[in-house]
């Protein structure tokens, strides 16, 4: 079993509930969407609110003591659900440099036996701590770009940071596409129609993208410990690459553009879901090879 990347530790030491100063880099940002917000004295009294999803990779935070009240450097990253007033004109972007006062905590854990954990899930993608923060309190202070004379290191960083959010992107447009099937199957029979809540668990499987899930959609993944039938693994992967070879041979297809999708399964997907990710990189080449392999030893018969 692979281990989990550890927390940071300057940040996860001062996840504690307390109002604190983040400063970072906004390395993904999700859709502005509405959510259904229950109170808890009032649980028929549902409230919606445009919240947007955004990870932001520190760079300072802010450290009380009895001494003195100062930011400190850090690393890691925390995952701000941004609270809108409205539907924004700006919404917040990826490559942004932002400053928000946070009440960071630590994800929330279920001790059920073999639950699936949020925790190991967000520190998989580097995300130590989250918070809810309401847009008052969080404000645009420039861009990684805006630097012209900076450090090597920091305009490696910065190209390295442009590359991930356009791949973001890539993955946005295509989770788009995936959510607009229910509107372009509305005229097919019934047992073909998707639903809203079919299209977004499609969206969650194909590119891996999971911020359009309901809160009642996850928690009942969550605490069943289902949630990995969300997460793309090599099962769907290995469905997609046949569906792939199977329509080649139908259409009688020469041999080059199954190669192609081997060559784009290889890459493509991969960077599609996150270079970040070392397993995501050595599934798609274990894949690649077993398929190369068992290609070739068709094509040999």
């Amino acid at each position: 079993m692979e281990p989990h990347p550890a927390p940071a530790p300057v940040l996860n030491a001062l996840s504690d509930g307390l109002l604190r100063t983040v400063e970072g880099t906004i390395v993904d940002a999700g859709p502005v969407r509405g959510e259904m917000e229950e109170d808890l004295d009032q649980p028929f009294a549902a409230e919606q609110r445009i919240t947007q999803r955004i990870d932001v990779r520190l760079s300072t935070l802010e450290q009380v003591t009895d001494e003195e009240d100062a930011q400190i450097p850090a690393d890691g990253a925390v995952r701000l659900t941004v609270r809108w007033n409205g539907v924004p004109d700006q919404p917040f972007r990826c490559g942004e440099r932002v400053s928000a006062v946070a009440q960071l905590l630590p994800p929330e854990v279920y001790h059920d036996p073999g639950v699936w954990s949020r925790q190991d899930y967000l520190l998989d993608q580097g995300i130590t701590s989250t918070a809810s923060v309401d847009v008052a309190r969080i404000e645009r202070i420039g861009s990684t770009s805006d630097s012209i004379v900076a450090p090597f290191s920091a305009r490696w960083q910065a190209t390295a940071d442009s590359i991930h959010c356009r791949l973001s992107e890539a993955q946005r447009a295509a989770s788009t596409r995936l959510l607009a099937l229910p509107a372009a199957t509305r005229a097919l029979p019934t047992p073909f129609r998707l639903s809203q809540d079919d299209a977004i668990m499609l969206a969650a499987m194909v590119t891996g993208d999971r911020t359009f899930l309901s809160h009642s959609l996850r928690v009942g993944f969550e605490r069943t410990g289902s949630f990995h039938m969300l997460v793309v693994s090599g099962f769907h992967l290995a469905i997609v690459a046949g569906c792939i070879f199977w329509f080649a041979k139908r259409l009688r297809l020469p041999a080059f553009p199954p190669h192609w999708s081997r060559l784009w399964r290889r890459s493509g997907t991969p960077s599609l879901r996150g270079l970040k990710h070392p397993s995501r990189v050595r599934c798609g080449w274990s894949r690649s090879i077993c398929w190369d392999a068992w290609s070739t030893a068709i094509a040999a018969r």
